[in-house]
């Protein structure tokens, strides 16, 4: 009887989660230039490309053989995989900017993150991992096509700066790594999804550092992270 239970709880929860799957994503199936039939899978309710499935390209599809690989040729050879793909992914390499690329000997590692113009979008990624055969496993993506929004801020930085001093008492990071950032923010409001312009601003202490968002049109607080021993969680503004 212990042992139906158990089975009876994880049909539930598989049943759970393909039931869940089936309401917020969807697949759509896209073919490559060889015909091959890959499946993309999309978020309902924002449009983004959460993952793709029945990923089948190696590098030898493009004439590269793995011992001659560069730096250049991987960073030329994954945009262009960008570009065959982008009726399916709908943006092209135009719409990337370079995050990080690391070679180990063993893996080629590139991931980027989408942008409009020079202005990226938080919590975007799409990364290529070449192996040592010179496969190309199945990207690790998050990204939402065609994107149109005007990237010119009418509330500057140093306004945006002081919006945030106002509140805390604090001056944010003004410069380094952590100085304020102008990124688009994907946004989930009463069950309505939008991307807004907007600053990046750091307050960092010993213990903590909490990230501000400010609207770059309204100067309104649209978000407050909080970055905890490498943990983030969302705070009220």
């Amino acid at each position: 009887m212990k042992r139906f239970r158990q089975i009876l709880v994880i049909i539930i929860a598989i049943l759970s989660v393909a039931a869940n799957f089936s309401f917020s994503q969807k697949l759509i199936e896209h073919k490559n230039k060889r015909g091959e039939a890959n499946y993309v899978e999309i978020d309902k309710k924002s449009g983004a490309v959460r993952a793709i499935h029945r990923f089948n390209e190696h590098i030898k599809n493009y004439g590269l053989a793995r011992e001659k690989l560069s730096k250049e040729i991987v960073l030329a050879y994954t945009k262009k995989l960008v570009d065959d793909y982008s009726d399916m992914l709908g943006i092209s390499s135009k719409d990337l900017i370079l995050d990080d690329i690391t070679d180990d000997g063993v893996w080629w590692i590139v991931n980027y993150a989408q942008a409009v113009g020079k202005v990226p979008i938080e919590y975007t990624r799409l990364g290529f991992t070449i192996g040592k055969s010179g496969d190309i496993l199945s990207p690790n993506v998050k990204i939402y096509p065609n994107v149109q929004i005007n990237t010119s801020p009418s509330v500057n930085r140093d306004q945006a700066v002081q919006t945030i001093k106002n509140l805390t008492n604090i001056m944010p990071e003004v410069s380094g790594d952590q100085k304020p950032k102008l990124v688009i923010l994907p946004s989930d409001v009463d069950s309505i999804f939008d991307q807004r312009l907007a600053w990046k601003l750091f307050l960092v202490s010993t213990r903590e550092t909490k990230i501000y968002y400010v609207d770059a049109i309204s100067g309104l607080i649209l978000s407050v992270v909080k970055n905890s021993l490498n943990s983030l969680s969302p705070v009220e503004p």
